[in-house]
C-alpha cells in the first residue's frame, strides 16, 4: 500500500472548505428562511392594505349609492306632491265653491245639517298612492287623510249624516287640507 504523505496545508485547505461551505450552507438556509418569513409578513401586510382599500371602496360605492337613491327618493316625492297638490287645490275648491260651506265647517264643532255635492277627482290620487304609501312620512299621513275626507264627503253629503268620530277627522284633514293647500278665509 502506498501511502501520501500526510500534507498538513492540503488537510487545513479541505477542513477550511468543509467548514466554510457548511457555514454557508447553513447561512443561506438561515438567510433564505428569514427572506421568506420578511416575505410573508410584508404579502400580509399588502394583502391587509388591499382589504382595507377594498372595504373603502365599497363603503364609498355604497355611500353613493345611498346618496343617489336617497336624491331619487326626494324628487320621487317632490313629483308626487306636486302632482297630488293640484289635485287637492282642486278638491278643496269644489267643496267650499260656495261661501257657506267654508263658514259651516268653521264655525261648527258638531256634524250639521248642510249638504253639499262636489265632484272630488281621485286621478292622481289612485295612480301615486302605492308610490305615496312608501314614504312613511306625516306628509304622506295627511294626504291619505285628506283624500279619506273627500272620499267621506262623497260618500255621505250631508254634514249630518256624519258621526262625530268622522266628523272629528273630516275637521281635523279639512283644517290640514286648508292650511297647506287652500288659504282660504276661515269665515
Amino acid at each position: 500500500m502506498i501511502r501520501m504523505p500526510f500534507n498538513a496545508d492540503l488537510f487545513t485547505t479541505i477542513a477550511t472548505n468543509v467548514v466554510t461551505a457548511a457555514v454557508a450552507y447553513f447561512g443561506t438556509i438561515k438567510g433564505s428562511k428569514l427572506q421568506i418569513k420578511s416575505q410573508q409578513v410584508t404579502t400580509q401586510q399588502q394583502i391587509d392594505s388591499d382589504r382595507q382599500t377594498a372595504m373603502l371602496q365599497l363603503q364609498n360605492e355604497q355611500q353613493n349609492l345611498d346618496d343617489a337613491i336617497s336624491k331619487q327618493n326626494e324628487f320621487t316625492r317632490k313629483a308626487i306632491k306636486n302632482f297630488i297638490s293640484h289635485e287637492i287645490k282642486s278638491n278643496l275648491t269644489e267643496l267650499i265653491k260656495s261661501g257657506d260651506t267654508l263658514k259651516m265647517i268653521t264655525r261648527n264643532d258638531f256634524p250639521f245639517h248642510y249638504t253639499v255635492n262636489p265632484s272630488f277627482k281621485y286621478d292622481e290620487y289612485n295612480n301615486l298612492k302605492y308610490e305615496l304609501i312608501k314614504f312613511e312620512s306625516e306628509e304622506a299621513e295627511e294626504i291619505i287623510g285628506i283624500y279619506d275626507m273627500f272620499q267621506i264627503i262623497d260618500r255621505k253629503r250631508n254634514f249630518h249624516d256624519f258621526n262625530q268620530f268622522e266628523y272629528d277627522r273630516f275637521k281635523k284633514y279639512f283644517d290640514v287640507c286648508n292650511s297647506k293647500y287652500g288659504k282660504f278665509s276661515r269665515g
